[in-house]
């Protein structure tokens, strides 16, 4: 499945990520699942295809972070608050971090 980052084009410093098959299903997909809560307007959200990306949504959250952190150059918030990026970035530390979000 493709790739998407999502934004409200009023806060682009706070992107997300979706998976979906078009850029409209992607905003949906991010303003029912992300943005319910701050009230993001569907004509105020912002898609970027991630082609980097595609096709992993089935792999554990640290394994996706990780692709977006190598691949896409994003900064993550680990739970713990503290954020990785390419500078800083540690595999196992990662994971670690992670690993009870996992279903």
């Amino acid at each position: 499945m493709k790739a998407w980052m999502v934004y409200d084009k009023n806060e682009p410093e706070h992107p997300d990520y979706v998976f979906a098959p078009t850029e409209g299903k992607a905003k949906s997909a991010a303003l029912e699942l992300l943005f319910s809560q701050t009230c993001a307007d569907f004509t105020d959200m912002r898609v970027k295809r991630l082609p980097g990306v595609d096709d992993i949504e089935k792999e554990s959250t640290a394994k996706i972070f990780s692709k977006l952190i190598l691949t896409c150059g994003w900064d993550v918030r680990l739970p713990n608050g503290k954020f990785m990026n390419s500078d800083n970035y540690d595999e196992k530390e990662l994971e670690e971090a992670w690993q009870d979000y996992d279903l």
